[in-house]
């Protein structure tokens, strides 16, 4: 780092901050925003490398960096986003201040799922077939089309919210209904805001098992960072993750196809050059194909995972990324992997306050490198559709035996939580 020089964190969240204030301690500044701030964490007192203000406004945020960065005398030299809903706003930061991050018709190829879709369509790189829908006829319509099963979406948003897997066209009706009654009430939000019409996209849903992967492109040469299976959940909203399984990210390479080659074919017809990626796929006939991509590394439980298993630490790597200085060499994932290593979830099942998760059983019987727990007591659970991060509290980063079934290693594992609730 340059004396006076900082890394400028966009829209992230207060267990980021943290993490990187350890990880890299001194080198970033934090533009949060005001809202969500005072929702997620009324009580906490700003710190001297946050600069809280509202980010819906371009020139606010503008003004708002522009006067922390004269009054403390420093400069930027990178630019990292990790959420999704902010990454416009730090592409057109980035273009104003000269920083290097993916263009702002990139980040919008990424965050428009049927966009996204269409392009990778038109570039032969494989996708499932989408259709934008505003209205309920175009959803018949699409569902009538493929006469298959297909998932019913917002344009943007990420995870399990207000996703909707339909096999009749009452379901299409319902599902449609519930999408639509969800958008207009987050109409508000940033996740959502952007993208007003068409409201929807439609996908033919694709039979085969879902992946994630993390990757680096640059030049033209990509390398894959992660790689990880997902297992749904099968007691919560259809798209929601139970389980990830970090793989050998060289396991889905084969002689027909190259999973860098994908997606360095699929980051490059969105536009995107430089970036960290994080991308969903799903494995059909031994080629992967793709639901989405974003220039931003994968979440959920995926960065502790590494960091607990591998001491792989995705977030700093981020950040040295966006300085352009040379990187370390990645950790070779696949040599260190003796024994199936998984980031478990914990949900809970009902409604209503939080008093504490039990884990202890869990420890006695299994071989848990981490335990995550996201809330303190006192924190309010509400379930999907009305909330879906609420009821996520937390995972745990666990060894799994490989003579066992996955399954009921997932069930026991889901025994062995307790999640105590206040009377």
């Amino acid at each position: 780092m340059i004396p006076d020089s900082k890394i400028l964190v966009v829209g992230t969240t207060e267990d980021y901050v943290a993490w990187l204030r350890e990880a890299a301690s001194g080198e970033a500044i934090f533009l949060v925003d005001e809202e969500g701030r005072s929702k997620r964490a009324p009580s906490l007192t700003p710190s001297g490398d946050e600069i809280i203000t509202d980010l819906n406004t371009f020139q606010g945020v503008w003004n708002a960096l522009n006067g922390y960065l004269s009054q403390r005398k420093y400069a930027l030299q990178g630019i990292v986003c990790f959420d999704c809903e902010y990454m416009a706003l730090t592409a057109r930061l980035a273009t104003r201040i000269g920083l290097s991050y993916p263009p702002l018709e990139a980040i919008l190829n990424c965050r428009d799922k049927f966009l996204s879709k269409s392009i990778w369509q038109r570039k032969g790189v494989p996708c499932p077939e989408a259709s934008q829908v505003s209205t309920l006829e175009e959803a018949l319509r699409f569902f009538s089309k493929v006469k298959a099963p297909s998932v019913l979406k917002p344009l943007t948003g990420s995870g399990s919210e207000l996703v909707f897997f339909l096999k009749s066209e009452g379901e299409v009706r319902e599902g449609f209904h519930k999408v639509k009654e969800g958008l207009e009430k987050r109409a508000g939000s940033a996740m959502y805001g952007e993208y007003r019409s068409p409201i929807m996209v439609m996908e033919r849903f694709m039979e085969g098992e879902e992946y994630s992967c993390d990757f680096m492109i640059e030049k033209d040469r990509v390398d894959i960072l992660r790689l990880a299976r997902k297992r749904p959940y099968p007691h919560g909203p259809f798209g929601t993750t139970w389980a990830y399984l970090l793989l050998d990210p060289s396991s889905l390479d084969s002689g027909r196809v190259s999973l860098g080659e994908i997606m360095r074919r699929a980051a490059s017809a969105l536009g995107i050059g430089r970036a960290i990626c994080m991308a969903d796929f799903i494995m059909k006939d031994g080629v992967p194909h793709l639901l989405e991509m974003t220039p931003r590394p994968g979440g959920d439980c995926l960065p502790h995972l590494l960091k607990a298993f591998f001491g792989f630490d995705m977030l700093k790597l981020a950040l040295d990324f966006s300085t352009s200085k040379p990187l370390l060499e990645k950790t070779d994932l696949g040599a260190m992997m003796k024994n199936p290593v998984a980031g478990v979830r914990i949900f809970a099942d009902k409604k209503g306050t939080l008093k504490k998760v039990h884990t202890e059983r869990l420890v006695d019987a299994f071989s848990v490198a981490d335990v995550y727990l996201k809330y303190p007591e006192g924190h309010l659970i509400t379930l999907p559709p009305e909330d879906y991060d609420s009821w996520i509290l937390g995972h745990v980063a666990i060894h799994l035996d490989p003579a066992k079934d996955l399954l009921n290693q997932l069930l026991e594992i889901k025994n062995r939580i307790r999640v105590e609730m206040a009377p």
